[in-house]
């Protein structure tokens, strides 16, 4: 195999590459745990052995878990060596100082940092910084958005289609919602098609370069600005699909009406669209998420998670190993250049087309802040329940849950400057 440690690298690079040693990693899968990988897992792992000299242990995590398991692992002096900074721990384990910077990387002496399967990610990973300082090198996971469409349902009713705007350049919120306006209709036998369904109410507000939470200006202190007009405009826009009836509640059946056919427009992230593709039985195309008038950044919706090399670790060389190791190990098993970009839920779901835009688009996932602030994550949903129902206006919710959502901010603020002054 060639270049499996990389093009044009030093002797010492290709040296600590070949000597990773032992690391832990957490995984919600029990086989693992138990010794028991797939087949194909097996495949990796061994590759992982064989070429740089990475052996991996195992230790249970619920999926879903923010940071709760982990800190107390972390401070029992039980942590792993790596955690995803994913948007539930995010910028969780930055305040809390549990993640090496990448500056306490370099006077470690860690090597390859400055690895190209670790700098091609440099601009998703900007996304993991505190002030001038990065936590992440390179990205674990990046997932964009789209907007997938079905083919059938635009043709059969003669609705001008996200396609047919996407090519002549007048894609935009606004065509959006004059394609989710027009499809939606009640057929003679009570049968409803709805205009279109967004699997997460963020999404809009990335759309439109806006965040319920953001960091100021030097990006050294969180600031809540969820009742500021460039929130407000989105997330209005958000509940009023719900209130126009254009959009499924998940009492209607959610975004289960794309899958039956029921429904024109779907905008989800890429690796769970993938994971639905096989109950499709309509034509589907894809178009970029509809952007708000308010993005000038060309960041979308979707997610992203960074590299955690937690700061307990004692040996961070094996884990920035390992991320380079397994994005070698994607291209090598998929025969694609896309790398960490390429799921393996992608397999078979998208063509090559497809796939480029998804892989481009990946470079400007933009993300919201605020599920890795607190307990937001958990408490998030009494407040889009109330903005989405239409029984009070925007202005009430956001009088009722800005209180609760401010507390949080402020409790990690304190965290943050604690921790910031002892440094």
């Amino acid at each position: 195999m060639e270049d499996v440690y990389g093009a044009d690298l030093s002797e010492e690079e290709i040296t600590a590459l070949q000597n990773s040693g032992t690391i832990t990693l957490y995984t919600d899968k029990a086989t693992l745990v138990k010794g028991e990988p797939t087949d194909d897992e097996k495949d990796e792992y061994d590759f992982y052995k064989k070429y740089y000299g990475l052996t991996i242990k195992w230790k249970y995590q619920a999926w879903g878990d923010d940071l709760s398991k982990f800190l107390i692992d972390y401070a029992n002096g039980d942590a792993p060596d790596f955690i995803t900074l994913n948007y539930r721990r995010w910028p969780k384990a930055g305040t809390r100082q549990v993640v090496y910077s990448i500056d306490e990387l370099k006077e470690k002496g860690v090597v390859g940092l400055d690895h190209p399967e670790i700098t091609r990610y440099n601009d998703v990973a900007s996304r993991f910084c505190i002030g001038d300082t990065l936590y992440s090198p390179g990205i674990n996971y990046a997932d964009p958005s789209f907007l997938a469409y079905n083919v059938d349902l635009f043709d059969e009713y003669k609705v001008k289609s996200p396609g047919d705007y996407f090519k002549e350049g007048n894609w935009s919120m606004d065509t959006f919602l004059q394609c989710a306006k027009e499809i939606t209709r009640t057929l003679g036998d009570g049968t409803k098609i709805w205009g279109a369904y967004w699997r997460d109410a963020t999404y809009y507000l990335v759309a439109d370069d806006a965040r319920l939470v953001d960091w100021n200006a030097d990006g050294t202190k969180l600031v809540l600005q969820m009742s500021k007009a460039n929130s407000v405009k989105p997330l209005e826009t958000w509940a009023n699909t719900f209130i126009d009836g254009y959009s499924p509640t998940s009492e209607d059946g959610g975004s289960d009406k794309f899958k039956i056919g029921q429904m024109g427009m779907f905008v989800c992230d890429a690796n769970n669209f993938a994971q639905k593709v096989p109950d499709y039985t309509f034509k589907w195309e894809i178009v970029p998420t509809p952007l708000g008038a308010n993005n000038v950044s060309g960041n979308i919706p979707g997610e992203c998670s960074g590299n955690g090399i937690v700061s307990s670790s004692k040996n961070p060389q094996g884990v920035l190993n390992y991320h380079i190791a397994k994005s070698q190990w994607q291209a090598y098993r998929y025969n694609t250049p896309y790398g960490l970009y390429f799921s393996d839920a992608y397999d078979g779901a998208f063509n090559e087309e497809q796939l480029k835009t998804i892989a481009t688009s990946a470079e400007h996932v933009g993300l919201d802040l605020y599920m890795g602030i607190g307990n937001l994550v958990n408490s998030q949903w009494n407040f889009w329940n109330a903005l989405k129902s239409g029984t009070k206006t925007t202005k009430e919710v956001f009088d009722t849950f800005e209180p609760v959502f401010r507390a949080e901010v402020d409790e990690e603020n304190e965290v943050l400057a604690k921790n910031l002054k002892k440094k």
